[in-house]
C-alpha cells in the first residue's frame, strides 16, 4: 500500500501548489473572488490530507518497508527462525539450502528454528584442515574460541574431529563435528548450539 499513499500524498502536493499559484494570475483571482469559501476549504482540506498522509499512512508504510528489508537481510543463525528469503527448502523437505552458498544446509525444528548448520564441501574437499573461516561465518562471530580454555586457534587449523566453540559476541557455546576424506581433507562439518561433553579434544595447541 506504500505506492497508494505515495500517489495520494503527491496528488495533494500538486493541488496545493496549484491553489497557491492561483492568486498570481488574473483568471485565478477572479475564480477565487467568485468561490472564496470553496477555495479556502479546498486549501485547508488538501493541506490536511497531505499532512495526514505524510505523518500517518505514508510514515507507517515506510517503517513497514524498512522492517521488511531488515527481515529479508537477517542472517540465518543457530537458534533463530529460518530466514526463507535467504534459504530455500530442499525438495526432500529435510533441510534448507542457503541461496548464496549452496554448500550450507540448515536443519530446523517444528517451530522453524535452526537447530544445526552443515557445511558440505563435497564433491570438492577443503584442502588442509582449515574450516575456521566458514565456522566464523555460520556463527556470525569473527572471534570464536575453541575448547574450555577458549583458545583462539591462530593457525585456523582443526586437526581433530570434535570441538566446543565459544562465541564472545553472543556469549554462547556451540560444538562441531568434522568429517574427513583423509587427515588433510575435510568433507563436511556440522555446528550445533550448546557445549558438548563428548568432544575428542577440548583444547587445541598453538
Amino acid at each position: 500500500m506504500r505506492w497508494f499513499w505515495t500517489i495520494v500524498f503527491w496528488l495533494a502536493i500538486v493541488l496545493i501548489v496549484l491553489f497557491i499559484a492561483m492568486p498570481f494570475t488574473e483568471e485565478g483571482r477572479e475564480r477565487i473572488a467568485l468561490h472564496k469559501a470553496k477555495y479556502i476549504v479546498a486549501c485547508v482540506v488538501w493541506i490536511g490530507v497531505a499532512a495526514y498522509v505524510h505523518n500517518g499512512p505514508l510514515e507507517k508504510a515506510k517503517l513497514q518497508h524498512q522492517r521488511q528489508e531488515q527481515v529479508m537481510n537477517r542472517p540465518n543463525l543457530l537458534g533463530h527462525k529460518i530466514n526463507k528469503y535467504k534459504a530455500k527448502k530442499d525438495s526432500s523437505g529435510f533441510y534448507y539450502t542457503d541461496k548464496d552458498d549452496p554448500k550450507i544446509k540448515y536443519f530446523v525444528n517444528d517451530k522453524n528454528k535452526i537447530t544445526a548448520v552443515k557445511y558440505d564441501y563435497r564433491p570438492n574437499y577443503q584442502v588442509g584442515t582449515n574450516a575456521v573461516g566458514h565456522m566464523k561465518d555460520i556463527i556470525n562471530d569473527n572471534n570464536i574460541k575453541f575448547g574450555s580454555e577458549k583458545q583462539s586457534a591462530n593457525r585456523e587449523l582443526l586437526p581433530e574431529n570434535h570441538y566446543n566453540i565459544y562465541s564472545p559476541k553472543y556469549k554462547k557455546w556451540y560444538h562441531t563435528s568434522i568429517q574427513r576424506e583423509s587427515k588433510d581433507h575435510i568433507t563436511v562439518f556440522t555446528v550445533w548450539q550448546g557445549k558438548s561433553d563428548s568432544t575428542d579434544v577440548d583444547n587445541i595447541e598453538d
